[in-house]
């Protein structure tokens, strides 16, 4: 059916569904957007998530409406590299007595808000939600609950029943992108390079950012634990020999000595301080090994030993960022400073790598 003469047609809008499962994932989708938005301005978001709302403001992609919705259990941590399977559990059955309630509502606000297509990073609400509205749903992954639940059914076999929920709700996306590094191959889904948010400043304007003066060109360090705050390396025991800018863990921004503390909410992008780096040092994460590879910037990590996508994303690291593992022992013992000098000196050329997030943003252009 035709618009009306002189009427303005509707921009089309698309829902993000995103997991809260640490800020890898709202990275990759925010990259998701930001291409969208190149591509399509007028285009409308919608963003369904219990990831700060700041995280994609501070993104830059665009305006947008959020919806805090709580997407997906995925795992309870203990801490940044122990989760509790038993707490997981209990969340789980939580989450899923309450889900047909949450499809019928959120598929009301999608009828609301003429939601076109539907996205979601690895949380199955959204692709539930699509189905009951009769909308197309696309889903962005590296790994999958089920694969992640399956992985843990020796230490908590009750995690059988939630990997079959999800692996029901996964392939009822219309559209499958796996992007780099994939931790399981499905058959039919479109391989993609991996996804991460651009960097806006180049090397030597994020230097001058942080207030090295121009002649200064001490090595930078950039030490993060993926949003959770550091407490495994002291920034005053940081050698005035490099720079090290450690990212999370106070509540505004710090300069100790040789050294320059930033709150989560960094008010210095952290894409644009992966660039500027000569290393990286921090938690293996998605986002922290995409943004590296993007930015071609060498990465020392400290593995979760437990969860599975880690040896993926390490080998991953280890071939394309002359990655390489710490022992946490020794970072904890107070030898992270002889750590990281010998990564910088044995560090390699830089060599970046293509962004996945614009062939997957054309594909979604094509569906609309």
């Amino acid at each position: 059916m035709g618009h009306r003469m002189g009427a303005v047609p509707t921009p089309p809008a698309i829902a993000f569904f995103v997991t809260p499962h640490g800020f890898g994932h709202a990275a990759r989708a925010a990259a998701v957007m930001g291409e969208l938005r190149r591509l399509e301005p007028k285009i409308e978001l919608l963003v369904f998530t219990t990831v700060p709302k700041w995280f994609f403001e501070d993104s830059r992609v665009g305006p947008f409406d959020y919806f805090p919705t709580r997407t997906d259990v995925g795992l309870t941590q203990k801490g940044p590299f122990e989760e509790d399977l038993d707490l997981t559990v209990q969340a789980l059955v939580e989450f899923w007595d309450d889900f047909e309630r949450a499809v019928a509502d959120i598929a009301r606000l999608l009828e609301t808000h003429r939601a076109r297509l539907v996205v979601c990073d690895i949380a199955p609400l959204g692709i539930a939600a699509a189905r009951r509205a009769g909308l197309p749903s696309v889903l962005i992954e590296n790994f999958t609950w089920d694969w992640i639940y399956r992985s843990f059914l020796g230490a908590e076999p009750r995690l059988e029943e939630f990997a079959l929920r999800n692996e029901e709700l996964n392939a009822a996306a219309h559209l499958r992108f796996q992007v780099e590094p994939v931790c399981h191959s499905i058959e039919g889904s479109t391989p993609v390079a991996s996804v991460s948010r651009e960097p806006r400043q180049g090397r030597a304007e994020m230097r001058r950012s942080i207030g090295l003066r121009a002649g200064d060109w001490r090595k930078l360090v950039l030490l993060t634990m993926g949003g959770l705050g550091w407490s495994h390396a002291d920034a005053s025991d940081a050698p005035a020999d490099f720079y090290s800018v450690f990212l999370g863990g106070v509540d505004s921004l710090e300069r100790r000595g040789a050294s320059l503390v930033l709150p989560d909410r960094s008010p210095l992008y952290p894409p644009d301080l992966i660039r500027a780096a000569d290393l990286v040092v921090g938690k293996l994460g998605y986002s922290t090994v995409a943004e590296c590879v993007r930015g071609g910037t060498p990465l020392r990590y400290l593995e979760r030993p437990h969860f599975p996508e880690s040896p993926v994303l390490a080998a991953y690291a280890d071939r394309h960022l002359a990655g390489r593992a710490i022992d946490c022992a020794l970072f904890d013992g107070g030898d992270w400073v002889e750590i990281v000098q010998g990564a910088l000196d044995s560090a390699g050329p830089r060599k970046r790598r293509a962004n996945g997030a614009r062939s997957i943003a054309l594909r979604l252009v094509e569906r609309l």
